[in-house]
């Protein structure tokens, strides 16, 4: 199961290069903002600890859906 995440990369770390262990671990961007080093795509539910283990990611969030009643 695929789940839509948020991932914020440390400031000491090469946005780039962290970026592109993220996509090695399983991410799939799809949207980046380089000047708030954050980027957003999808991962498989089962990959979502090895990402969070990637060195220089300072967090990943799991983007939830807010819907009115």
């Amino acid at each position: 199961m695929e789940v839509a995440v948020n991932v914020a990369v440390e400031e000491s770390a090469d946005f780039e290069t962290v970026i592109a262990q993220a996509q090695r671990s399983g991410l799939k961007i799809s949207s980046r903002y380089d000047a708030l080093r954050i980027a957003s795509g999808t991962i498989d539910k089962d990959l979502l600890r090895d990402l969070a283990l990637t060195k220089g990611i300072k967090s990943v969030e799991e983007e939830r859906e807010v819907r009115a009643i």
